[in-house]
């Protein structure tokens, strides 16, 4: 199986310090973490950053910040669609 971390490691590189807003259509049909639509938020704002350490995080609009290194492969596949 390919790599997904690495895949989108590639990816936001390219979008550190930028925002992308995904809606229920941008959400990959097997992802079980981003969870959009009717009976939760219509959308989500995500801003890719940096930490002091080097590490990628992402900051949720409706939601905690976490690593992307924390974040399940399913979620992997919604930004590989979106980046």
């Amino acid at each position: 199986m390919v790599d997904l971390f690495g895949q989108v490691l590639d990816k936001v590189y390219d979008v550190l310090g930028k925002s992308i807003t995904l809606t229920e259509k941008d959400v990959h049909p097997s992802d079980d973490f981003l969870l959009l639509g009717e009976h939760a938020h219509k959308s989500c704002t995500i801003t890719f950053t940096k930490t002091r350490s080097g590490l990628i995080m992402l900051l949720f609009d409706n939601d905690e910040p976490i690593l992307l290194e924390n974040c399940p492969e399913s979620f992997y596949l919604t930004l590989l669609k979106n980046l």
